[in-house]
C-alpha cells in the first residue's frame, strides 16, 4: 500500500511540475536559472521539474552564455 501512495504522490508532483513549466514557458523562452528560481519559490522539486521538462519535450539551447528553455517550435 505504501508504493501505491508513493506512486500517487510522485505522479502529484509531477503533474504540478508539467503545469508550472508550460505556464512559465507559455511566455516564451526563459533562462534556467529564472525557470529554476521560480520553481523553488513555487515548492518545485528539482527532479520533477527535470522530469517535466523530459515529459514536454522543452528544448534548450545556450544564448549569450545561458541555457535557456522553450516549449517545441518556439526558439
Amino acid at each position: 500500500m505504501a508504493l501505491g501512495r508513493f506512486a500517487y504522490r510522485r505522479n502529484t508532483l509531477n503533474g504540478c511540475a508539467r503545469q508550472f513549466l508550460s505556464g512559465v514557458l507559455r511566455g516564451g523562452p526563459q533562462p534556467y536559472t529564472t525557470i529554476r528560481r521560480r520553481a523553488r519559490e513555487a515548492g518545485v522539486r528539482l527532479s520533477a521539474l527535470w522530469t517535466a521538462k523530459r515529459t514536454l519535450n522543452v528544448q534548450s539551447c545556450i544564448r549569450d552564455g545561458y541555457a535557456v528553455w522553450h516549449l517545441p517550435g518556439i526558439a
